[in-house]
């Protein structure tokens, strides 16, 4: 049942909303990025507003969906330090995805907190580690509290303190995967 449930809610969200058209001009869901080789399995950004909320990252298979491209080329210059890192956060939920499936992963993704908190912990963990290599800051408290507010349909993935205590474990080497 819950498989089932899962399947109805991707549809929903990854099909075309509106009247459905062929014109690359016309529907948002055909623009798109290329993501380089260094970052496979991902292969592309695509704006998709009805998929991820105006301030996240989506990864849904070798997909990272956005919702506004000009956001995320403003938020994450391309090869500049911030995308670099963000794309290694988004290229480590892709690797478990596409080796757990990309269904499987994603129903229990939606469901299961605990769950939800360790794959964010991983892909955080990758983005933290290449914020630190590029020498750019990384700010516990900011992340904690960006952590504070990820959600899913049991609820909120953990508190802004639990998530910043973590940050400071992974900066100070004492938390690897």
């Amino acid at each position: 049942m819950r498989s089932l449930f899962v399947l109805a809610l991707m549809s929903l969200t990854l099909g075309s909303t509106g009247c459905m058209t062929m014109d690359k001009k016309l529907d948002p869901v055909w623009e798109s990025l290329e993501i380089p080789a260094e970052f496979r399995p991902l292969e592309r950004v695509r704006a998709r507003g009805n998929v991820a909320s105006k301030s996240t990252l989506t990864t849904i298979g070798t997909t990272v969906y956005v919702y506004s491209l000009d956001r995320f080329r403003e938020r994450y210059p391309f090869m500049g330090q911030r995308y670099q890192a963000v794309m290694r956060h988004e290229q480590e939920h892709a690797r478990r995805q596409l080796k757990k499936g990309v269904i499987l992963w994603t129903s229990k993704y939606l469901v299961d907190r605990d769950f939800m908190w360790e794959e964010e912990q991983i892909g955080w963990y990758y983005e933290i580690k290449e914020r630190q290599r590029q020498g750019l800051g990384v700010i516990p408290e900011a992340i904690g509290e960006t952590l504070s507010n990820y959600s899913n349909l049991s609820g909120r993935m953990i508190s802004a303190a639990k998530a910043t205590a973590w940050v400071r474990e992974v900066t100070s080497g004492r938390w690897t995967p």
